[in-house]
């Protein structure tokens, strides 16, 4: 068994597509001013919400649901608070 699918449909691996989608996004990597990332953070009040720390500030990505054929496939970013 291999790492990916030993957490294939588990909560960590949906952690992870929600980093993914929100570390790959060029609004955010350009919020981030050439910063490092020291820590990200998966929450909020519905679990969409990705806090990311870099070194003078940190950055809340507010993400949606990508749908296809009635299920979620994906999350997309939808918001981006910078320097909170």
């Amino acid at each position: 068994m291999t790492t990916s699918s030993a957490f294939a449909n588990s909560a960590f691996s949906d952690s992870l597509q929600k980093i993914n989608a929100a570390l790959s996004d060029a609004s955010v990597a350009s919020a981030l001013n050439g910063e490092a990332v020291k820590k990200v953070e998966v929450g909020g009040d519905d679990n969409l919400d990705v806090q990311i720390t870099s070194g003078s500030c940190q950055t809340l990505v507010g993400l949606t649901y990508v749908i296809s054929n009635d299920a979620i496939v994906g999350y997309k970013v939808e918001n981006i608070a910078t320097c909170q």
